[in-house]
């Protein structure tokens, strides 16, 4: 999927205002929700790999057509890291987009609604990063044809975060419909 880099921008500048403002509160994680439009969705059915890696991939009335880490570069542009296990320094932002999401069901007012659990387990097993209903509310929108083109989640360890092995997990789920999908994917923190 492309996007303008007007388009990027302005969800870059929402991001750093939300940041801002968490970790200027010593909050250690934060999320936004960035939705585009896409003409024609693409579904990939199955389990994805990434790097000899299984993503957890859970399907139930909902379908996914790409899970991704991405990282912002210092132009303000996303980088899509499709292979292997990515490694983040401490303190960077880890986005997890999951992209042509649905289709929701569309309710009674026009409008769909969605909701996303985040989870981040770090270098011990033990959950870092625990956020039920993260969009409280932001994910009652219009979509183009019921699909959500790239929500996603974020979380920014702090300076001192542990380094070694993590895993970022999201569930997003139809607040209208039933549906309901899974996915992981694991990172390094440096």
């Amino acid at each position: 999927m492309k996007r303008t880099k007007k388009t990027v921008k302005k969800c870059r500048g929402g991001l750093v205002i939300l940041i801002r403002a968490l970790v200027g509160g010593l909050a250690l994680a934060a999320l936004v929700l960035f939705v585009s439009t896409a003409e024609k969705p693409t579904i990939n059915w199955g389990f994805l790999i990434k790097g000899g890696h299984e993503v957890v991939s859970i399907d139930d009335g909902l379908t996914i057509g790409e899970a991704v880490l991405v990282r912002i570069d210092e132009n303000d542009e996303p980088i899509f890291l499709r292979d292997g296990k990515p490694t983040f320094a401490r303190g960077e932002q880890v986005i997890f987009a999951l992209l042509n999401t649905g289709p929701f069901v569309k309710g009674d007012d026009g409008l769909y609604s969605f909701e996303m659990d985040i989870e981040v387990t770090g270098p011990d097993g033990k959950v870092v990063m625990d956020k039920k209903e993260s969009l409280s509310g932001a994910g009652h929108m219009e979509l183009e044809n019921g699909y959500a083109a790239e929500p996603n989640g974020v979380f920014i360890g702090s300076p001192y975060s542990d380094i070694g092995d993590y895993n970022f997990k999201l569930t997003i789920y139809d607040k209208i419909g039933t549906g309901r999908a899974v996915r992981t994917a694991p990172f390094f923190l440096k």
